[in-house]
């Protein structure tokens, strides 16, 4: 094969003899030639092989996007190690299984809690990223099958688990990419970087000389913002959610994303009106459906819109598989099963990840000798449900298991069961999903001799990520029971439609407040809401942005996103409506009848 002996950072290095002058990264007002790039981080690269940095050792990158985040990454692959992608706002202990022994951060960060025993070196202080060693060597440079990053997902044991990344691995799916793609001439990168879309955005990028533009903090779920910046810099590419990318296309006039030429989506299901939606409003660009566990490196199968029909209902596909992968759908001894019949999908290839980091039992579970392949080749068994479809395309059904997508994460309710049974004054939990016309949102029922709710609360904040704290929290005596002792998930589904006890003092009060609620219930799928919970703690920023186009058409004027965001709650939002929209509580007033 053509990239048998590459690494990930020979891709880039190859673009930065090719497009020295060229600009690589885009932050802020600031940019990176290629040459400049290449330069900061041999420099880094160096600083790091003298603390011990090599092949299979492990560099947490802590810090938000910049400028300094991509030399960062780019500098622990060049030394030889792997990157771990640390979300700030992420708990320092989920990645306890990662015996990380440094992390690049900033200094804005330092009071952040970090791994235990890592070493900090904040890239804005420690070392100064203006100095070059163009000619930098690594003593021990790393090898294809060497790891190039470790990314941690939810996992079904009750902690996360660490997915890691080869350079072979990452360098077939990369150069898949450019199989299908176009060279992104600028491409704005929306994904969390815990997010693995986005090792589809940087490398996808770097690796073919194209712009990488990094939005501003927050600036990833302001619709108006995006629609600036896609404008201003003639952002060509994006890579995201399917149901940001609707949002953009219903509150963003489509002339400032005239310059959009490849749109792709994934990370969770496309809605079957989306590629009409976007060949109406962005009729010179390409759609592309994407499916990938990270377990198979960012991707796996693509379906390209390209003015296509839907059939079998109008379900989008997720499409064939990429250059690489193989496909298999079977029953569950693991027999395939004929086209048309669902079955597991089941994934090989040379995308695969080596497994999960220091959990061979989990490895062990997850991959398995694949009889489809060549002697000695592995399949990794995805959980999700798929049948292939007459024209020869995978077409995705769902879950075989309980995991979920919130904001485009894998969730695994069992974390967040064991994260709620640690608290000691809950004696059992269990996990629901509540389905609004937005994002899923989870709710939790709990039982306890007295469960302190406000504590409970608090603990999860400090133990999980915010997309996996529960935007609900109900207290019950005891939970329901199946026959064989097991928590009843069907029977707390259908408490879902009844709402919880709210106590009055936290009731919406007055047809203001009252509209407000009902928008973030109808948007959440809850029954109720606290006049005083917080909205960004239960829906995040997508649903913030619907919430505040469904506010617009409701009082027929524009309710900007900021408002909803600085407001935050119930009581605060209706306090800015009363205060900026004329009307608003004779609009409130008569809406809420009508509702009646």
């Amino acid at each position: 094969m053509q990239y048998a002996s590459q690494c990930i950072h020979d891709l880039v290095s190859s673009a930065a003899r090719r497009q020295g002058n060229a600009p690589a990264v885009v932050s802020e007002g600031l940019t990176l030639t290629y040459a400049e790039l290449d330069q900061r981080a041999n420099a880094l690269a160096g600083e790091l092989q003298k603390r011990d940095v090599g092949p299979e050792v492990l560099v947490g990158v802590h810090m938000p996007k910049s400028l300094a985040m991509v030399v960062g990454i780019l500098a622990v692959l060049k030394a030889g190690g792997a990157y771990v992608p640390m979300d700030p706002a992420a708990p320092a202990d989920r990645l306890s299984d990662a015996p990380v022994r440094l992390v690049l951060s900033q200094r804005a960060l330092a009071q952040q809690p970090m791994i235990a025993g890592a070493q900090v070196l904040h890239l804005d202080g420690d070392w100064d990223l203006t100095t070059g060693q163009p000619e930098f060597v690594p003593s021990q440079p790393a090898g294809p099958d060497n790891l190039a990053y470790v990314i941690y997902t939810s996992g079904s044991t009750g902690r996360p688990k660490g997915v890691a990344v080869t350079h072979r691995s990452l360098v077939g799916s990369t150069l898949a990419r450019h199989a299908w793609y176009q060279p992104p001439q600028a491409f704005l990168l929306l994904s969390a970087m815990a997010f693995d879309s986005a090792v589809a955005g940087i490398f996808g990028t770097l690796s073919r000389g194209g712009a990488l533009h990094l939005p501003p903090p927050g600036a990833e779920s302001d619709l108006a913002m995006i629609g600036r910046l896609v404008q201003r810099d003639g952002i060509d590419t994006i890579l995201t959610l399917p149901s940001l990318l609707e949002l953009l296309l219903d509150t963003v006039a489509p002339e400032a994303l005239a310059t959009l030429r490849t749109v792709t989506v994934a990370g969770e299901r496309c809605p079957p009106g989306l590629p009409a939606k976007c060949r109406s409003r962005l009729p010179s660009a390409d759609l592309y459906n994407e499916y990938g566990p990270t377990e198979a490196t960012v991707w796996s199968t693509v379906w390209r819109a390209s003015g296509k029909g839907l059939p079998d209902g109008g379900t989008v596909p997720i499409g064939r598989p990429v250059d690489g992968i193989r496909v298999s759908v079977v029953d569950a001894t693991g027999a395939l099963v004929p086209d048309g019949t669902p079955g597991e999908l089941c994934l090989g290839g040379t995308g695969l990840a080596r497994g999960y980091y220091a959990r061979p039992d989990l490895t062990a579970a997850a991959f398995e000798p694949d009889p489809t392949g060549p002697p000695g080749a592995r399949r990794y068994r995805t959980g999700d449900l798929v049948h292939r479809r007459e024209d020869g395309d995978l077409e995705f059904l769902g879950r075989m298991d309980r995991q979920v997508k919130i904001r485009g994460y894998r969730v695994e309710p069992d974390e967040i069961e064991a994260a709620m049974q640690r608290h000691p004054s809950v004696r059992q939990a269990a996990l629901v999903t509540s389905a609004g016309t937005g994002e899923a949102t989870l709710v939790a029922f709990v039982a306890g001799p007295s469960v302190d709710l406000a504590g409970l609360r608090a603990f999860l904040g400090e133990t999980l990520p915010t997309y996996m704290v529960p935007g609900e929290i109900r207290e019950m005596d005891r939970l329901p029971l199946t026959p064989n002792g097991k928590v009843d998930l069907r029977a707390l589904e259908t408490l879902l439609s009844t709402p919880a006890d709210v106590p009055a003092a936290d009731a919406p009060r007055g047809a203001v407040e009252q509209v407000v609620a009902a928008v973030w219930c109808e948007i959440l799928g809850l029954p109720c809401i606290e006049r005083d919970r917080s909205f960004l703690e239960i829906g995040g920023s997508l649903a913030v942005a619907r919430v505040a186009l469904r506010l617009s058409q409701v009082f027929g004027g524009h309710v900007p996103l900021l408002w909803v965001y600085e407001a935050e709650t119930v009581e605060q939002l209706a306090k800015w409506l009363e205060v900026n929209v004329a009307d608003a509580s004779t609009t409130a007033e008569a809406h809420y009848r009508k509702a009646e």
